[in-house]
């Protein structure tokens, strides 16, 4: 939970496959803390179906995770790639492979799904 991720997507892919093998269910739930001196957090429910790969997961997570960081900044992918603690490039890198835009709807529609 203390740990500040540095935007390297391998290794999140590698803590998300171990805790997959860990999981005792069908569903892993993941807390993931926004701000280290705020109580603001993200929960995000991991559904497992057959057929969908880890990369997919992963992919999802940090889609997630991107889309709700954006939205606590206002928009600001600056202020976004200051609390995910990584590089813009790499923040923009992100939102183009996983097709977050970062616009107000966007984010509306997002915050439905919580």
């Amino acid at each position: 939970m203390r740990y500040i991720w540095s935007g390297n997507v391998r290794e999140l892919q590698n803590v998300l496959e171990r805790a997959l093998m860990l999981a005792g269910g069908d569903r892993l739930n993941i807390v993931l803390p926004v701000q280290p001196q705020r109580s603001d957090e993200l929960e995000h429910t991991i559904r497992f179906t057959p057929g969908r790969s880890l990369q997919e997961i992963t992919d999802e997570v940090t889609q997630s995770l991107c889309e709700y960081v954006l939205r606590r900044s206002g928009g600001s992918r600056q202020g976004t790639a200051r609390l995910l603690n990584m590089s813009r490039t790499a923040l923009y890198r992100h939102m183009k492979r996983l097709r977050v835009t970062g616009d107000i709807e966007t984010r509306n529609q997002v915050d439905e799904r919580y």
